[in-house]
């Protein structure tokens, strides 16, 4: 009997989400594909920590059971977090989100691994019960987190008065303002890349972007961002594209 090769996929969306919802030759392709792949690797070490942990054959039932759903806790947090650096931007975004979510409950509704009576000392019925309240738990407290981090993305109206821990402090802000005006017709918005180094460094929010790279956060939403007037200099800008990593072309 021939031995069956197993297939190599690059695709860690599809195997991770499920899905991808951009085309192919569009930008965030690749970033939701990028994002997967991080998603992918926290997972592999969430398993290595579960079996790890998993309790000794004599352990009794209720400690099998709750180690079995603290490990879906984790594995749904990873997703949970993944998609809402990459989803959320604002209110209407949060209705992605929360579909994106079901879709992931549905699937983990769909894998046959659900045990029979024995270990858990528990029915299958009854352990998917527990199971199912557990998703909801977690996609409750996941999609309170898209709407904060909506109602945070959102972009104010005028920026905040006094001081702001970035750069441009200790200087005149007219001089910085009128600087960037300069450069006002031919601004980038970096919201993308601003998005995957998030991605890359675990961050969930804008706030704590903002601190981990030094600037206020009407700044950095400024410089995600292509409407209105910049609130940033030539400098601030610079400087946080290189902590990010980016380089203008």
């Amino acid at each position: 009997m021939e031995e069956k090769k197993p297939e190599l996929s690059s695709c860690f969306a599809d195997r991770i989400f499920g899905f991808n919802p951009f085309p192919k030759d569009d930008a965030r392709r690749e970033l939701w594909e990028t994002n997967a792949s991080y998603a992918a690797e926290e997972i592999a070490r969430m398993e290595a920590t579960v079996w790890s942990t998993l309790p000794a054959e004599t352990a009794p039932s209720e400690q099998f059971l709750a180690h079995a759903l603290d490990s879906t806790d984790r594995f749904f947090d990873i997703l949970a977090r993944r998609l809402l650096i990459f989803t959320v931007n604002g209110p209407a975004s949060v209705v992605l989100y929360q579909e994106c979510l079901t879709s992931i409950i549905t699937r983990l509704l769909q894998k046959n691994w659900v045990p029979d009576k024995g270990r858990f000392g528990l029915s299958k019925e009854q352990f998917l019960l527990e199971f199912k309240i557990r998703l909801k738990q977690r996609k409750a407290h996941w999609t309170a987190e898209a709407f904060k981090l909506a109602r945070d993305s959102k972009e104010p109206a005028n920026a905040p008065k006094g001081a702001q821990s970035d750069p441009d402090n200790g200087r005149p802000k007219s001089a910085g303002r009128s600087e960037a005006r300069i450069q006002q017709n031919k601004r980038n918005a970096y919201r993308l890349e601003v998005r995957e180094w998030m991605q890359r460094q675990g961050l969930t929010t804008l706030e704590q972007a903002s601190k981990k790279l030094a600037v206020g956060l009407s700044t950095l939403k400024s410089i995600m961002s292509d409407k209105g007037s910049p609130r940033y200099s030539t400098r601030t800008l610079e400087m946080v594209l290189s902590k990010i990593g980016h380089r203008q072309a």
